[in-house]
Order: C-alpha cells, then sequence, then structure tokens
C-alpha cells in the first residue's frame, strides 16, 4: 500500500499488466469516479490523458490468498508512456494560449480544486507503432472535483454540493471572475477572458 491521503495499492491482471489502484479515504467523497470523468471529457476534448477507469471493488491475489478489495480509480501503466515528472502551471510552453486557458476553463467548470504543480506530469509519448517521441503535458490528479472548492478538504464528488455553486461570478477589467476557492487562485483570477470562456463553452458544446 502507499502512503499519503490516498490508499491504493499496484496490482497486475491475469495479462501481466501493472495498474495504479487509487483507494477512496476520508469522508470528503471518493475520488475515483469524478476523476475518470473529468478524465474523460478532457481526453474527448483533445486534451491528452493516460486510460482510467473506475471499479467499486475487484479480487486480489497475494501470498495471504484470494480477497475482495475496495475498488477505485485505475490507471494503467503504459510501455509507450514515461514519466518525465512534474511540470509547471507557471512556466510551460502554453502559458496564455487559447488552449492552456481553455484547460483552466474547463477544470473550473468541474469545481477541480487541486491546482497544483504536483498534480501534472510530463510524460514522453513514444508511438507503439513507431516514429518520433512526443511530449505530454496532463494534467493527472483530477479526483479533486464535482464538489466545492477550496484550499483544506473541500467535498468532492458530490453533485448536491456542485449544483449548489456558481461557476462566473462576474467581470473585472476584461477578466472573468470566478467563483473559485482552491489552491493558486492567480491562475484564474485577471487572465481569463470573456473570448476564452466562449472559446471553451464552444468546444465543450
Amino acid at each position: 500500500k502507499t502512503g499519503g491521503f490516498n490508499p491504493g495499492v499496484i496490482v497486475r491482471d491475469p495479462h501481466g499488466r501493472e495498474w495504479h489502484v487509487k483507494q477512496p479515504s476520508g469522508h470528503s467523497g471518493d475520488e475515483g469516479p469524478s476523476e475518470v470523468v473529468l478524465s474523460r471529457v478532457l481526453s474527448a476534448l483533445g486534451y491528452h490523458q493516460p486510460p482510467v477507469y473506475y471499479l467499486p471493488s475487484f479480487k486480489m491475489r497475494d501470498n495471504s490468498g484470494v480477497r475482495m478489495e475496495r475498488g477505485g480509480r485505475f490507471r494503467l501503466n503504459l510501455p509507450s508512456l514515461t514519466d518525465q515528472g512534474e511540470w509547471s502551471w507557471q512556466q510551460n510552453p502554453f502559458v496564455g494560449q487559447r488552449p492552456y486557458q481553455g484547460l483552466l476553463v474547463i477544470l473550473l467548470i468541474f469545481n477541480s480544486s487541486d491546482l497544483k504543480n504536483s498534480n501534472n506530469t510530463l510524460y514522453e509519448y513514444k508511438p507503439p507503432s513507431g516514429g518520433a517521441a512526443r511530449q505530454w503535458y496532463v494534467v493527472r490528479d483530477l479526483g479533486l472535483c464535482l464538489g466545492e472548492t477550496g484550499r483544506f478538504s473541500p467535498v468532492r464528488n458530490n453533485l448536491r454540493v456542485f449544483s449548489r455553486t456558481q461557476f462566473i461570478t462576474g467581470e473585472r477589467h476584461g477578466f472573468i471572475e470566478f467563483d473559485y476557492h482552491g489552491l493558486h487562485k492567480e491562475l484564474v483570477r485577471g487572465r481569463i477572458t470573456r473570448d476564452d470562456v466562449r472559446w471553451t463553452a464552444a468546444l465543450i458544446g
């Protein structure tokens, strides 16, 4: 089992593939389902995401035998993706560009509350069919969403709470103001315009 706020296990399936499983913990809500939802949305909109799945439970075999385990978010360890470390929201090749602005708007729509660099992963992607390697800038840890935003243990994966929160609260000096109370407010305060939001809404539409 791994340490930190989210217990988990690393398992191999009958085909020998390695999966990293994040299991639920605490009373703030299960991150697994919400992380899979937002990951699928980002992938559908053209943003790179490694494949993730959710299972409520699974059967595990170890030295003590076979037993049922709590499920969670399953992330497949793909040979084509090599972890190169984290990337910075503040310093990367896309700062200020429309897809970067749009990515932040998408995360705000879903009340993603954990905009910190340690949740971002830079991958080297080598196509299985051959060809030049490419870099993937991935927002990987997405579970703290679909609830409320906040700095300390906000409720997540709770549609009742999510439906009560606002998205846009106003406009100031040509920039949109959001109902965001999570980490690194400077990423979204005084930086995102109406055109950024319109572009993102059209992409989602």
